[in-house]
């Protein structure tokens, strides 16, 4: 019996595992983001007279008075052409009539929270990673980099799990 418990317990806790890591957007969640997102881009490439493509968000963490802050950038062809306030980036993950009704701190705490998780999991040094985020024609895909170089692709899905927290 004893030997039966240690292999169920084993097996549960992959299982409880492995369930953490599907993503089921029942909520439709992942479209309204995606949304929020074009229309964040569009609005920043309409306003500074440039086109969609090649414009993407870059957010990092920056470590300031041993706490870290995060930092966003909106990018054109691999140049920070855009600083964007927590407000801001609020905009981009939550409809902006809805905007107000969320405290931009829960969205930057969530995106610090995500990093932590990230380079944990994946044994870096958070204040190297950064994430970009970009609008493609029928996606928005996300991917993280060390420093300068592609580390890989996330789900977006994976990223919307830690504001919903």
């Amino acid at each position: 019996m004893t030997l039966f418990k240690k292999s169920s317990s084993s097996l549960s806790n992959k299982l409880r595992g492995a369930i953490d890591d599907i993503s089921v957007d029942i909520f439709g969640y992942e479209k309204t983001i995606t949304k929020a997102i074009r229309k964040r881009t569009e609005y920043h490439a309409k306003k500074l007279k440039i086109p969609v493509e090649g414009l993407y968000l870059k957010i990092y963490l920056k470590n300031s008075n041993n706490s870290h802050t995060v930092k966003a950038f909106l990018c054109h062809n691999s140049k920070a052409i855009l600083s964007i306030s927590s407000g801001e980036l609020t905009c981009f993950f939550i409809n902006e009539g809805a905007s107000y009704l969320i405290d931009d701190n829960k969205i930057a705490h969530s995106i610090k929270q995500y990093f932590y998780d990230f380079a944990r999991a994946n044994k870096v040094d958070e204040e190297l990673i950064s994430i970009g985020i970009y609008n493609r024609e029928k996606n928005i895909e996300v991917q993280a980099f060390n420093k300068l170089d592609f580390m890989k692709s996330i789900s977006l899905t994976s990223l919307i799990k830690y504001f919903k927290k």
